[in-house]
């Protein structure tokens, strides 16, 4: 295998810093300085992304620029809590009795 093929495939690190699963995209801080693009057709199924989620991936090419695929969570997230808003107060479900 080339070393451009072998640099294609290789994984990265970054942090989500944006997601709206309602409008199926967001943006990975790739930590060099650009944002890639990660749409909601390149996770998993079983993959929920969050706003500060550490995340690896690879990059492809497309006519808008780069993007990223096959986007994996580094930590494992078995249960997210949910948060409520009662009147501006906001409260996970760890503080609600």
């Amino acid at each position: 295998m080339s070393q451009t093929a072998q640099k294609k495939l290789r994984r990265r690190k970054g942090i989500v810093r944006y997601y709206n699963e309602r409008k199926g995209y967001g943006i990975i801080d790739g930590g060099d300085g650009r944002d890639i693009l990660v749409y909601k057709k390149d996770l998993d199924f079983l993959t929920l992304l969050d706003t500060g989620d550490e995340v690896d991936y690879e990059i492809k090419n497309s006519e808008r620029g780069q993007r990223a695929i096959n986007v994996k969570i580094c930590r494992d997230v078995l249960f997210r809590s949910p948060t409520y808003s009662i009147k501006g107060r906001f409260f996970s479900s760890s503080n609600v009795s």
